[in-house]
Parts: structure tokens; C-alpha cells; sequence
């Protein structure tokens, strides 16, 4: 009669005979010691009932596994990191997934983020390209990243997070979208970029130059940290970027250094947005952010 089971965050290895479950309809099993693989899944398919899913799966195994077209829509977060044993994919395959609300990625070789569509997991054929109910995206520790243009098909971006992230120069390449521009389905999944985000948490990026090529409305943003980013020069911001708010905005920085290089648009952005600043006196440690 089980209808709810959640072992994140447990030492719990292995699930073997979780089919058993019938009536299952929620198993969490993010940052346990389970991993989505083979196995599991063929389980999974037998539960008649499951309705949300949290996993645990190897970066090589994310663009094999999650095609299903029935488990494949209950999974609604994912943690992500590479296999120990094996070598890092250059390309990490992402499929377009309707479902998908929380990703996390740690410590992932990958150089590019590719997101492909698969139809089954969208809710039309004829749907966009994108990730509609995808809210929250932390990444750590991938060092082989350089951006990350794929936020283009995440319209609904509400928290993204990066840390230790060692080669990304921007977080939307500008010469990556024009590219894309010429391959027409994926240019109709793209979108402008954070239009629901609320909160960008910026932390040891050292080659970090810009977040996007030109200033940005933020409707929703109340947050934005920035912590070891010393080629950052340039918000994208300009006064009109938070149209309806930007009072409630707080810009929290560490670094004084960083704080008086930095470029605003013009005299009105650096007036509106200045008080928003805030220096924040906590140190940072890695792993342990808010």
C-alpha cells in the first residue's frame, strides 16, 4: 500500500525489487547511493502508478536512459556527475524533457551541454524545443564547460546557480545562437533568456566575462551574488531591466576590487542599481552554499 518513498540523502545502495511497490506513485532518490541504470529502470516500468521521480544518474547514461516514454515524464529532478570508472563524455546529451523541474550537475568533464529533442517526452510533436516546468539548474565543478547557451530553451529559469566552473567565459555565447539561428527547430525553441529568473549565484568563475552580450529585462529578479569572478566587468543590466521592480533587487559581492571595476550601462543604470549593492562579510565555502 505504499504510495511515498523517499530515500534522499540515505546510504541506501541498491532498490532491487522495488517493483514490488504497486501502488507507488513518488520515489525520491536524489544524492542517495542509488543510480539510475538498466536495471532500475526496467523496475520503474513496471510501476503502474509512478508519478514523481528524483534520480541519481551517470552523466554517460542521461541521453540512453531517459527516453521511456511513461517513466521518462515522472522524472522531475536529476542529479548528474560522471562515472569514476569511466572516462567524461565530450557531449552531454540532455532530451528536451516536459517534466524535468530541478537538475543538478557535479564534477562533470563534459565541453558542451546538447539538448535534443524527443517528442514522446514533450506534450506535442509539434511542441518547441524546451524544458516548460524546468525551474531550478545548479552546476558545480564541470571544468569543461565554456557556456551555457542551452539556457536559451529553459523559459521558466527560476534559480540557476554556478560554481567552480573553471572555462566558462559566457553564460550565453553569442556566437553559439547565431549559429543556431540557422537550424530552424532549434531556433524556435530558443527564448530570451531569464525572464522568470529570480536568483543568479555567481561563484569562482574566473574566466567568466559576461553573463549576455547586451542588457536584459529582468521582470523577477531579487537576487544576484557574484563571488571570484574577477574578469566580470559588466552586469546586463540598464535601467529599464527590471521593469515593474528593481527595488526589491540585492547585488551581493565579496570582493571590493571587483565592486569598483564595475562597468554600469550609463549614469541612470548606475544610479538605479548602486543601491542595490550590498558587500557581503561571510567568507564562501565551496559546497556549502545557501
Amino acid at each position: 500500500m505504499l504510495i511515498h518513498l523517499n530515500l534522499e540523502l540515505t546510504k541506501v545502495v541498491s532498490c532491487d525489487g522495488i517493483s514490488n511497490l504497486s501502488r507507488l506513485r513518488t520515489l525520491k532518490l536524489a544524492r542517495s547511493q542509488v543510480w539510475l541504470d538498466m536495471s532500475l529502470m526496467k523496475e520503474l516500468q513496471l510501476l503502474e502508478h509512478l508519478e514523481f521521480v528524483s534520480v541519481n544518474i551517470f552523466s554517460s547514461l542521461v541521453g540512453k536512459l531517459l527516453y521511456d516514454p511513461r517513466v521518462g515524464r515522472c522524472i522531475q529532478q536529476i542529479y548528474t556527475e560522471d562515472r569514476p570508472e569511466e572516462e567524461s563524455v565530450q557531449v552531454f546529451v540532455l532530451p528536451a524533457m516536459d517534466a524535468l523541474r530541478r537538475i543538478s550537475m557535479w564534477n562533470c568533464g563534459m565541453r558542451e551541454i546538447e539538448v535534443v529533442e524527443k517528442t514522446q517526452l514533450n506534450k506535442s510533436p509539434t511542441s518547441p524545443l524546451c524544458f516548460s516546468n524546468l525551474s531550478v539548474v545548479h552546476i558545480t565543478g564541470c571544468n569543461g564547460l565554456k557556456d551555457l547557451t542551452w539556457l536559451l530553451f529553459v523559459p521558466n529559469l527560476t534559480h540557476l546557480e554556478l560554481q567552480c566552473l573553471e572555462k566558462v567565459e559566457e553564460i550565453i555565447s553569442e556566437e553559439r545562437v547565431s549559429r543556431s539561428v540557422t537550424d530552424e527547430p532549434k531556433a524556435r525553441g530558443m527564448n530570451t533568456p531569464f525572464q522568470k529568473l529570480e536568483r543568479l549565484d555567481l561563484i569562482n568563475l574566473p574566466r567568466l566575462k559576461r553573463i549576455y552580450w547586451s542588457s536584459l529585462i529582468f521582470p523577477c529578479l531579487k537576487k544576484i551574488e557574484v563571488e571570484k569572478c574577477p574578469k566580470m566587468r559588466k552586469l546586463p543590466l540598464s535601467f529599464e531591466s527590471c521593469v515593474g521592480g528593481g527595488e526589491e533587487l540585492v547585488i551581493n559581492y565579496r570582493d571590493d576590487q571587483w565592486f569598483k571595476r564595475v562597468r554600469w550601462e550609463d549614469k541612470a543604470t548606475k544610479d538605479r542599481f548602486l543601491p542595490c549593492c550590498e558587500k557581503l562579510l561571510t567568507t564562501y565555502s565551496e559546497g556549502n552554499s545557501s
